[in-house]
């Protein structure tokens, strides 16, 4: 298998898995106000976290700033967390069962990779100034 395919599937799967636990926790206690703060909470640290390790392993550390590398990553990821989340939102909600939630998740992030590539390709070129 690719590299590039290992990363896909990688990406799809912490997606899911992070906003599926996120809303099995949500749905036990019927709380849509801790599950909309927490896809923010995921969103916005995995955009710290990525933005962090762009920055720390390129070869042109000071090129692109810190802060630039993470408001690009924060439009980059937007896809892949809250595509999901709207997907594993009506068990949250009380709209539907708990146990579609995990299916719901993968779902989500299936349909959000394609966006991702996009949103990615657009935030990195006109927020990042480092268009392929």
């Amino acid at each position: 298998m690719s590299n590039t395919i290992l990363v896909s599937a990688a990406l799809i799967l912490v997606s899911a898995v992070a906003i599926g636990v996120l809303a099995s926790v949500c749905a036990k206690r019927r709380s849509a106000a801790l599950y909309v703060a927490g896809v923010a909470l995921v969103w916005i640290g995995a955009s710290i976290a990525l933005g962090y390790y762009d920055s720390i392993s390129d070869l042109l550390p000071d090129r692109i700033s810190l802060t630039r590398r993470i408001v690009t990553n924060f439009l980059s990821i937007a896809p892949l967390a809250l595509v999901p989340a709207a997907f594993a939102a009506p068990p949250v909600f009380g709209r539907a069962e708990r146990k579609w939630i995990p299916l719901l998740a993968i779902a989500g992030a299936v349909v959000a990779f394609p966006i991702t590539i996009g949103t990615g390709l657009a935030a990195t070129c006109y927020v990042g100034w480092d268009c392929p």
